[in-house]
């Protein structure tokens, strides 16, 4: 059964979405200072993140992280200047910038937020390998074949095996990245608490997933809706974005974001 739809007075004229909006303006100031800290970011000499670059060359640590927060970065600012520049507040697609937000801050805190260098290290050598699998499975794809793993022999793979090898703590690690969902769920550990009832990173993840592919119950139980008329089957709606659960979802963001700048910075200061 689906949850039952909002009331008309409920949709519109609502003080709880007034205060939203208001709120949603004030953290869309925070995105700018944010962009211009990844920017102008540089690994200082001595620091974390230099040791851990070191062996790290076929795709340095840092280098990773700050990608993966100019992802996060160009995704919420795209959102604001949608809902701010362009006055348009949209029902779905907000969420999947959103979703990319806080899954790209996420991994970045699960990447470097590991006090050991080691595990830094190996967590950097993980992507890597991840994302050599999906360039040569789109090349297989592509040429009409069938992905059946990398190969052994292929030259990057070997490049990540002595990569891990040079540090004997991670001699004969696997390379195999723990799933999306166990990354977020780790990077938890890194994450500012700004409130004691404060839903987890993987819980605002699941949710925008939900919104971002179309998911019937995330859409009934986060968005706002209207009947607009009976079908053969029931009934069709209106759907609209509930500016409330938004905002929360677009604070969350922006949250995650400072605190995957906040670490990078860290770790590259001596």
């Amino acid at each position: 059964m689906m949850p039952p739809l909002i009331s008309e007075a409920e949709f519109t004229g609502s003080r709880a979405k007034e205060i939203a909006a208001e709120y949603f303006l004030a953290l869309v100031a925070q995105v700018e200072p944010l962009i211009d800290r990844i920017n102008g970011f540089n690994v200082q000499v001595d620091s974390a993140l230099e040791s851990d670059d070191q062996d790290s060359r076929t795709d340095a640590v840092s280098h990773q992280a700050r990608a993966l927060l100019s992802v996060a970065a160009d995704n919420v600012n795209t959102l604001a200047a949608v809902a701010v520049k362009a006055v348009i507040l949209p029902a779905f697609a907000g969420y999947t910038l959103l979703r990319n937000v806080i899954e790209c801050a996420g991994v970045a805190l699960w990447l470097i937020g590991p006090a050991s260098s080691d595990q830094r290290v190996l967590r950097a050598l993980q992507l890597s390998r991840e994302s050599l699998g999906d360039q040569r499975r789109l090349e297989a794809t592509k040429a009409g074949g069938k992905y059946a793993g990398l190969a052994p022999t292929d030259s990057v793979l070997r490049k990540l095996e002595i990569e891990r090898d040079m540090r004997p703590s991670n001699t004969g690690a696997r390379l195999m990245p723990p799933s999306i969902t166990e990354r977020l769920e780790e990077a938890e550990a890194y994450v500012t608490r700004h409130a004691d009832h404060q839903e987890a990173l993987v819980v605002f993840w699941q949710r925008a997933s939900g919104l971002a592919h179309g998911r019937r119950h995330a859409v009934w139980n986060v968005s706002d809706a209207r009947i607009r008329r009976a079908d053969h089957v029931g009934f069709q709606a209106v759907i609209a974005a509930d500016i409330v659960a938004l905002t929360a979802h677009f604070e969350a963001a922006v949250n995650y974001l400072e605190d995957g700048v906040r670490m990078l910075e860290q770790r590259g200061s001596r």
